[in-house]
């Protein structure tokens, strides 16, 4: 156990060990007592323990065995070419994100999904009659893709259900939303996160100092598994704060870009920070908006090139979402702005 990050280490194992969104919490207790339940979208901003509390849901509806899962290599075929995937799977339900896959998602919808899908239960009466199939990320999945998961969840809903998680319910198509009955999981205040950290850090004799955990709660925005992750940080790194903030990464960005020195070798340098940046595994998507708001409180920065800029993000938060490397976008984007600080 002391080798897990502790924000899997003290994760909730029931639902009775939730401590916040008790409504969602209720919702999710009298959905496990019934028989049957509907598909299910869960939504909020990232780190606020949608995962958590799939998982949680899934052991009140099968019991403890639903922990044990393994990981499997699985194949399937795009144009003749096979391709390999690996899929978490327990004997209850099995868990993929096949957002990683860009346009290649689809195909695993239609085969490996249907497949799981299509076959029923072994034992009906020790175990519910349908099969679960969890879905991460499911607002990355293309429009093909999801066209597809609309299909098989209308052929095949009477022994399987679908559970997405995501961050932004409105990237899903409006024909799958309405088939799924949608849990906002909401961020925990601060004073819950606060609460949350001092209770880690005294279960694991840390001593982290007063000023420490507040600067945490200030620079994760809500996002709980980036502050419990920091609270651990702070504990090995020797009760410091420093660099804490995935926004003194997107600062250094914004510092080159905005320079007397637009040149090629200023892009050169901007790239190799958002190397560093997708690599610390900050979003693509969260990169956009965080330097949208420095340039949009820039006062040097005319009216008509904030516009400029936002409408350069737009463009290229779109680019992000339908490509596959999101690093060629940032740095289109990177060379754009570039272009319009530069001009008259």
């Amino acid at each position: 156990m002391d080798s897990y990050l502790w924000f899997d280490k003290y994760a909730p194992k029931s639902l009775n060990e939730l401590s916040y969104n008790p409504t969602s919490t209720k919702i999710l207790q009298s959905l496990a007592g019934c028989e049957d339940f509907p598909h299910l979208i869960f939504y909020g901003v990232e780190g606020a323990g949608k995962k958590t509390r799939i998982n949680a849901f899934l052991e009140a509806v099968y019991g403890k065995g639903v922990r044990k899962v393994t990981t499997e290599s699985r194949e399937f075929k795009v144009n003749s070419t096979a391709t390999e995937y690996f899929i978490t799977s327990s004997n209850f339900h099995i868990e993929m994100n096949p957002s990683d896959l860009a346009q290649k998602d689809k195909y695993l919808i239609q085969s490996i999904l249907k497949e799981t899908a299509s076959s029923s239960q072994i034992d009906q009466k020790s175990q519910k009659k349908f099969k679960v199939v969890v879905i991460l990320e499911a607002d990355k999945l293309t429009r093909d893709a999801q066209a597809s998961l609309r299909r098989t969840m209308e052929k095949y809903s009477s022994n399987c259900r679908i559970i997405m998680a995501c961050n932004s319910l409105s990237k899903i198509i409006p024909p799958i939303r309405s088939r799924c009955l949608a849990i906002r999981v909401g961020a925990p205040s601060e004073q819950e996160i606060k609460d949350i950290l001092f209770d880690i850090s005294n279960k694991e004799n840390s001593k982290i100092g007063p000023n420490v955990i507040p600067s945490i709660i200030n620079s994760c925005e809500g996002n709980l598994r980036r502050a419990i992750n920091c609270l651990q940080l702070c504990h090995l790194k020797g009760n410091t704060a420093s660099s804490l903030s995935y926004k003194e990464d997107v600062k250094k960005v914004y510092t080159s870009l905005t320079s007397n020195s637009k040149s090629v070798q200023t892009l050169s340098t901007v790239r190799q920070m958002l190397f560093n940046i997708i690599v610390s595994g900050i979003a693509p998507e969260l990169f956009l908006l965080s330097i949208l708001n420095f340039f949009m409180t820039d006062k040097k920065i005319s009216d008509d090139k904030k516009l400029a800029i936002i409408d350069a993000a737009v463009f290229y938060d779109l680019r992000v979402q339908n490509g596959s490397k999101a690093i060629a976008h940032l740095e289109a984007f990177s060379a754009k702005v570039l272009c319009i600080l530069s001009t008259n």
